[in-house]
């Protein structure tokens, strides 16, 4: 066996693009390829492997691997993309491989490099303990490593000490990372105790189990909100996916509906790729709850994005607050009583 340096590159989000933007994505294709070659063969490495817009790349050398993932993205992140903006997330691994007969490697190393890619966001560059090892501190000018702590990976049992490279020019803050450890799920943490709705909240949360659309409806001040996140919070290791709150009291415009469930749940739209096409991109193949809170003033285009969601993405169920029902078909509807105040002692 010999230790190399592997690097894995792919581009977050490519399939709504191709949907959207087939002509723009196809040249940007074209431009991303040539870019990462460039950086590739200017620092040795090997591209044994590209599938699509997916690059696996070995390196006799992981400096030449970190200067060729900078170099990479610094070309990549001062295109002019136009109708099809790219992000690529990169994933830095060194370790044994074999080299069968047939001249392709062999080894679990490369599927840790895959799920280290697999674990950035676009414009990321991450690595593993393994890789920063053997760097010496041989780091791009002005560049510096954040230690992201230990993270498993999924498939494999033994956690990995990640790392991020930063580097001066390149963007360098972005959300948790996507490995097991990640956090599923923006609720809010439960400041005081909840009592007295235990009756309530079992039926809340049976019925979100079972049906894929639960509205609980009910006047201002029955405490809709609170019920329907107690019920969510209590199912996060139902949904492997995640459980996600949309606030949409706040949300002025009902054209903005689809935009809000995007940016809850982490998925940023670009280019003319509408938030409902990244929405079922995001969640496509995923068992996820979310929670649409405050549906009452923008009731008709919350129902319209329920509907394109709960047809697009059998595994996905949607818990709803309102002051009426949405009035899509499968609803089912939890009045919420009055609440009351326990009797004084």
């Amino acid at each position: 066996p010999q230790t190399l340096t592997f690097l894995f590159t792919d581009i977050e989000g490519s399939t709504p693009l191709w949907d959207s933007r087939p002509d723009a994505m196809r040249a940007a294709t074209e431009r991303h390829n040539a870019l990462l070659r460039e950086a590739i063969t200017a620092h040795g490495g090997n591209a044994f492997r590209v599938v699509g817009d997916a690059f696996c790349v070995a390196f006799p050398d992981a400096t030449a691997a970190v200067l060729a993932a900078v170099d990479a993205q610094r070309a990549l992140c001062t295109q002019a993309w136009g109708d099809a903006p790219i992000h690529v997330r990169m994933g830095l691994h060194s370790g044994a491989v074999d080299m069968a007969e047939d001249e392709i490697f062999r080894g679990p190393s490369l599927a840790r490099a895959a799920r280290v890619m697999s674990a950035a966001h676009g414009d990321q560059i991450l690595a593993t303990a393994a890789t920063v090892a053997l760097l010496d501190r041989k780091l791009p000018a002005g560049g510096a490593l954040s230690d992201l702590g230990d993270h498993t990976l999924r498939g494999f049992a033994r956690p990995e000490r990640l790392y991020q490279l930063v580097v001066p020019g390149l963007r360098s803050e972005f959300p948790p990372i996507r490995t097991q450890e990640a956090l599923r799920t923006n609720l809010p943490p439960a400041l005081t105790s909840f009592v007295g709705r235990g009756q309530a909240l079992t039926q809340v949360r049976e019925a979100a189990r079972k049906s894929r659309l639960v509205t609980l409806i009910g006047s201002g001040g029955t405490g809709k909100t609170r019920l329907a996140i107690e019920a969510a919070s209590e199912l996060t290791g139902t949904f492997d996916d995640g459980v996600w709150l949309v606030e949409l009291a706040s949300v002025a415009d009902a054209a903005l509906v689809a935009h809000a469930i995007a940016s809850a749940l982490g998925a940023r739209a670009e280019g003319d790729v509408s938030p409902l096409t990244l929405i079922e991109a995001t969640l496509r193949g995923k068992r996820a709850l979310l929670l649409l809170d405050n549906c009452e003033h923008v009731v008709d285009e919350a129902a319209k994005a329920v509907q394109v969601l709960l047809r697009a993405l059998p595994h996905v169920h949607l818990l709803a607050t309102s002051r009426e029902a949405l009035g899509v078909e499968g609803e089912s509807v939890y009045r919420v009583p009055s609440l009351t105040m326990p009797p004084a002692e």
